[in-house]
């Protein structure tokens, strides 16, 4: 298997370095200048590598966008095939260390951005797409004599309350946690 090239590698950096800036400064506050320091190179080469700001902008979603899809799909894998699976999958979700501290600021920076740019909101509604099918595909073979509209309902609360938890758990509220998750159970035994 051949070694990623250089130019690979170093647009990986410079977009971990565009998702810390954005989370730290928002779209609108990330110039080509801070991001160049927060990688570590100078700011031609951010532009050599990935382009102008607005490519950037795309090419940060893109990447966010493939590793969400990624990180659901292994959360997906890792949970048992018995009927503890729903059970589980949303233990793991509200409960399960999160590998990356900054997806929920960069998703709301993203998210922000979208109401303007025409390709970035295409990218975030496949983002938010791809969460809320993962969600009623699960809940469809857990549930099957439900509609797909209840699934769907059900899915969109389920969605909804997990990210309101992720936006606020940085504030440490106290029982954010484990209210959430109680929340969700109680909206999915509407489907039983």
């Amino acid at each position: 298997m051949a070694r990623p090239s250089i130019k690979e590698k170093r647009t990986q950096e410079i977009l971990q370095a565009y998702e810390v800036c954005i989370a730290r400064y928002g779209v609108a506050g990330t110039t080509l200048h801070r991001v160049a320091e927060e990688a570590g190179l100078a700011r031609a080469l951010i532009r050599h590598n990935v382009g102008n700001s607005d490519e950037l902008l795309l090419a940060a979603a893109r990447n966010f966008v493939l590793r969400s899809k990624s990180s659901i799909d292994e959360w997906l894998k890792d949970l048992p095939s018995d009927s503890s699976r729903i059970e589980k999958m949303f233990e793991n979700l509200f409960f399960k260390k999160p590998k990356s501290s900054i997806d929920v600021l960069v998703a709301e920076a993203l998210i922000a951005a979208a109401q303007t740019i025409p390709e970035l909101q295409q990218l975030m509604e496949e983002w938010f797409a791809n969460f809320k099918a993962s969600i009623e595909k699960e809940l469809t073979v857990a549930f099957p004599e439900n509609s797909q509209e209840d699934i769907e309902v059900v899915a969109i609360g389920v969605v909804g309350i997990y990210y309101n938890f992720a936006s606020l758990f940085s504030l440490k509220i106290t029982k954010l946690q484990i209210h959430s998750y109680q929340s969700t159970i109680r909206l999915i035994k509407t489907l039983m």
